[in-house]
């Protein structure tokens, strides 16, 4: 490895106030040789990609070079958290191997953690830490900070206000992991989703990165049908149209008939929605999304978890506007599951 390629640069760490060195690749030195569809970038020769985290070897504070100054959080939390988390580290001056690379970006995710950094900036860090894992040949280390990542941009997906990329991009992200993961047919809604935005025109890349990889998705997903002779979620053959001004997906014949039947039942909304994070049951989440898929199936029309759980609590808002005579989660259950019972035909 030519040495020439390499140089150091004195940094101040912003928690502790250590001085360490750092180092850096000459700009001159980095040769690209392709780019791939989860924005991951393949070298020629050095990888940058090794040295992106800058460590300080004192309080083990963490950070991208781009973001090293830039402190999340109250710093001294922070440093009192590195404190009780340090561990012994090797030294991650000079050549770094991509072992110790990757344990840089471990580091710099626990920094994030510790210092309760959004989902939006724990994201890139642990998609990295897949990055190099599979460069390695560690496959299930690159399956499980692959499914972390994925976790994580969804997250940051459903948070507006601290997204570091424009929702298409994230839309295009979210559905080419769960490509990687062999979720085919989520990977195929969340492409559509992405490709047929509004504001995909704006990103003409993003725009031809989601077709290529939705077409991809869909083969994939029928070759998977193929296989295992159920269990796929049917996706259509073309990408369906977009409905002027809005990412959700149309089907022309059903489009008029929907927006009379949709006048006739949507109830008066009480005001503008408001976003917040919710946490389920893997089986409620799984049963959500199996909810979702069912107009894509039928009808070619894109509906997300969010719509569903709007449309359950509307209905329930509805029939039932006031539920007393509970005093906890299951008492609420058992309560709408009489209220349902009651509402069946015959009973």
């Amino acid at each position: 490895m030519n040495a020439d390629a390499f140089f150091t640069q004195r940094k101040t760490c912003p928690v502790c106030g250590k001085e360490f060195a750092a180092t850096r690749i000459r700009s001159s030195s980095i040769r690209v040789k392709e780019r791939l569809p989860d924005f991951r970038t393949v070298f020629e020769g050095i990888n940058p990609l090794h040295y992106q985290v800058f460590v300080c070897p004192a309080c083990q504070y963490a950070a991208l070079e781009n973001r090293f100054d830039q402190v999340t959080g109250d710093r001294l939390q922070l440093r009192r958290g590195l404190l009780d988390a340090f561990s012994p580290e090797p030294d991650f001056s000079g050549i770094r191997t991509p072992e110790t690379a990757l344990r840089t970006f471990e580091l710099a995710l626990r920094t994030a953690q510790i210092g309760g950094a959004p989902a939006s900036l724990q994201a890139p860090l642990t998609l990295r830490v897949a990055w190099i894992a599979r460069d390695m040949g560690w496959n299930d280390l690159d399956r499980r900070y692959t499914e972390g990542a994925l976790r994580l941009y969804e997250a940051a997906f459903g948070d507006d206000r601290n997204a570091k990329s424009s929702t298409v991009t994230l839309m295009y992200l979210i559905g080419e992991l769960y490509r990687q993961l062999g979720q085919y047919a989520e990977a195929v809604r969340w492409l559509a989703k992405a490709a047929m935005h509004p504001d995909v025109k704006k990103e003409p890349e993003i725009e031809r990165l989601a077709r290529q990889q939705w077409s991809l998705a869909r083969e994939q997903n029928k070759a998977g049908e193929q296989e295992s002779g159920s269990g796929q979620v049917e996706v259509s053959e073309t990408l369906p149209p977009a409905e002027p001004g809005s990412g959700q997906f149309v089907n022309a014949q059903s489009t008029e008939s929907n927006e009379r039947d949709m006048a006739k039942t949507t109830r008066k909304r009480l005001g503008p929605k408001i976003r917040f994070n919710v946490t389920l049951y893997e089986d409620e989440l799984d049963w959500l999304k199996r909810l979702s898929a069912v107009p894509y199936a039928e009808g070619k029309v894109f509906m997300d978890k969010e719509t569903v759980l709007r449309a359950l609590l509307g209905a329930a808002m509805e029939a039932w506007p006031e539920v007393r005579g509970f005093t906890d989660e299951d008492g609420l259950r058992q309560r709408f599951i009489e209220a349902m019972q009651k509402e069946k035909p015959g009973s």
